[in-house]
């Protein structure tokens, strides 16, 4: 609840497009959330206390954002009437579309530990938070996106709804270039990740984060078309579909964790391979709706990221399977496999895509110096 509250104030940063005030004011309060959880286990190890420190991070995250917005003159008001109307119009079809997605988002932990046992529940868990740091990067761009999308379709014209396609394909297309480069690091390095963060005896989640790193990708590919839908308001539409996805994602658990089928990933890597499911399933059904509500079909440059990661994981496989008889420490050997794979992909991307000098350039000045103050 208290996360919640203080979403509608963090909120408002994001809609007026202030992406470093919005940063800071989460990084500030999750380093607090660290610190306090370093200081409970050091004096009082309890879960209990624990589960205080996120109950912290709420309030603190509130508190904070709620006092910037007020030094730069923005405070609570009384609502409106038509405000509270439009208000209800607009949130009434999430009061079926969130509780399906907070039943998704944690039912496969719990059937992972149910039908697998805890140690897959465990390997799971681990491969789901280095999963969720990837996720975590790439989130902020597509939020950004369908900020300005939101703004661009308050008011519908012919030139507006051109600015607006120019823009998604844009975005989406910067997107892509990080999030696949991302995609490639964290399938490469999994393993010293893994290992360095968690502990060797966690390695056995390799297959799972992978399997969860083609859904991030995934994902990258198929949430902005999401996006266009809820910037134009037609979350209604969300209702029906999400209800078959939340079926057919329990159908896919319940076949892919119980080790029934030899042919296909079981336990943790069968609950991420479900999880790949949910995002691929319907994704032609968002494009087709994208494409009848504003002119926005499918963009046929995603799969030139698609074949340039493939051609990667390939490179980075067959090095490795070269680099096996040399006795090297994990992450120099998974270092040495992933060079000639990012420069495969690289190649790839400036043989095929002529953007891809250009999107450098642009990653390389969000980067710089003074970038951040540029941006606020």
């Amino acid at each position: 609840v208290a996360g919640r509250l203080a979403d509608a104030f963090l909120r408002v940063f994001i809609a007026r497009e202030w992406v470093v005030a919005h940063g800071a004011v989460l990084l500030a309060t999750r380093v607090a959330r660290l610190a306090a959880t370093v200081l409970v286990l050091a004096l009082v190890p309890t879960v209990h206390w624990v589960a205080a420190t996120f109950l912290l991070e709420g309030v603190l995250a509130g508190a904070v954002a709620g006092a910037v917005l007020a030094a730069r003159g923005i405070r609570p008001s009384a609502p409106t009437r038509a405000a509270v109307a439009d208000y209800w119009r607009y949130a009434r079809p999430f009061l079926v579309t969130t509780p399906l997605a907070l039943v998704q988002d944690s039912i496969d932990r719990v059937l992972v530990g149910r039908w697998a046992g805890l140690t897959a529940a465990g390997y799971y868990h681990v491969a789901r938070g280095l999963w969720e740091a990837l996720a975590g990067v790439i989130a902020p761009p597509g939020l950004l996106l369908f900020t300005r999308l939101s703004s661009l379709y308050a008011e519908r014209t012919p030139e507006r709804d051109r600015t607006a396609r120019a823009l998604f394909f844009s975005g989406l297309d910067k997107l892509l270039f990080v999030s696949t480069a991302l995609a490639i690091a964290f399938w490469t390095l999994a393993g010293p990740a893994i290992g360095i963060v968690y502990g060797e005896s966690f390695l056995p989640a390799i297959l799972a984060l992978r399997i969860l790193v083609l859904a991030a990708l995934a994902a990258a590919i198929v949430n902005p078309y999401t996006f266009v839908l809820q910037a134009q308001d037609e979350v209604a539409r969300f209702v029906p579909v999400n209800v078959l996805r939340f079926a057919v994602y329990l159908a896919a658990l319940a076949v892919l964790i119980p080790e029934r089928w030899p042919a296909l990933p079981a336990a943790e890597a069968g609950a991420a391979l479900a999880r790949l499911l949910l995002i691929a399933f319907p994704a032609w059904v968002w494009v087709g709706w994208t494409r009848e509500l504003a002119g926005i079909p499918f963009y046929r440059r995603a799969a030139v990221y698609v074949a340039g990661f493939g051609l990667a994981i390939v490179t980075f496989h067959a090095a490795e399977a070269l680099l096996a008889p040399v006795a090297w420490p994990s992450l120099a050997a998974s270092l040495a496999a992933a060079a000639p794979a990012f420069a495969v992909y690289a190649s790839w991307l400036l043989k095929l895509h002529p953007d891809t000098r250009a999107n450098v350039a642009y990653a390389v000045r969000l980067v710089a110096p003074g970038a951040a103050r540029r941006l606020g």
